[in-house]
């Protein structure tokens, strides 16, 4: 049973305001609309006057969908992932580190892009792995990473993202994976001035629980005893499961350097966890 509402968190940014319960979630978003969820179950837009529903959605694939899936005990780590050679790649890190960037590029090199912006992980009981599901067909793309690809010709048609006139929204529907495969690796990626060169490293013991805790989209929206139990659960499963990485990443490396070492990197045989 869904639990008694006892805990209301309440967020509020420039032109957005919110409020999340166990039960339900309120978000005001300044001359784009409302956005609602009850029960956790009904989900719903209400564009603002003159606002169509197209400019509504990047709210809510963000945050909307995120804090639905929570109330579903399903936690996405806030990821792009293309699949490697034994299962899905999964590159972590906050806002404009570069994930989508490095994601695209492997993808026009040969590794199948899976999914951008948040993938959700389950649990095989059975098998004792985790399998991905890929997330909504889409990519989103800073204006001069697509200036930087290779090949730019089959990204048409972006849309800008939550009126950021410099990201856009792509849409991939013939150029993703679409099915549910075995996840093999979480690498996260931190900028670091302190090296010239990447360097990469293996994240163990209970620094992998927190490191964990902190690549799922919204976490500060978790709320209800039931939701964070299972949250808790989830982390701590999924550290003994999944090898973890930390990739420190110079910030001024050349993109196709960076590349190049990741691709490395993700074509050796797996590290045992």
């Amino acid at each position: 049973m869904p639990s008694v509402e006892t805990e209301t968190i309440e967020r509020h940014f420039e032109g957005v305001e919110m409020a999340c319960t166990a039960e339900n979630f309120l978000m005001t978003v300044k001359g784009i609309g409302t956005f609602s969820i009850t029960g956790r179950a009904e989900a719903v837009i209400e564009p603002a006057p003159g606002v169509s529903i197209e400019r509504t959605l990047p709210y809510f694939y963000g945050t909307v969908v995120s804090v639905l899936l929570h109330m579903h005990k399903l936690f996405p780590l806030h990821a792009s992932a293309v699949l490697g050679n034994d299962g899905v790649e999964m590159f972590c890190g906050p806002s404009g580190i570069g994930k989508s960037t490095l994601a695209i590029n492997l993808a026009q090199r040969g590794w199948p892009l899976f999914s951008d912006d948040k993938i959700v992980l389950r649990a095989d009981p059975i098998l004792k792995r985790f399998t991905a599901v890929p997330s909504m067909r889409a990519i989103r793309l800073w204006k001069d990473t697509l200036s930087k690809l290779d090949d730019a010709s089959q990204l048409r048609g972006g849309t800008p993202v939550i009126d950021r006139k410099d990201k856009f929204q792509f849409n991939m529907d013939d150029q993703m994976y679409d099915r549910i495969h075995f996840a093999r690796r979480i690498f996260v990626i931190r900028k670091s001035s302190e090296t010239d060169e990447v360097r990469i490293g293996m994240v163990r013991g209970e620094q992998k629980i927190e490191v964990i805790r902190r690549q799922v989209h919204r976490p500060g929206l978790i709320v209800g005893d039931d939701i964070k139990q299972q949250f808790d659960i989830f982390t701590r499963n999924l550290a003994r499961r999944m090898p973890v990485f930390i990739i420190r990443r110079p910030a001024d490396i050349p993109i196709p350097e960076f590349v190049d070492f990741v691709e490395n990197f993700i074509s050796r045989p797996a590290v045992k966890n």
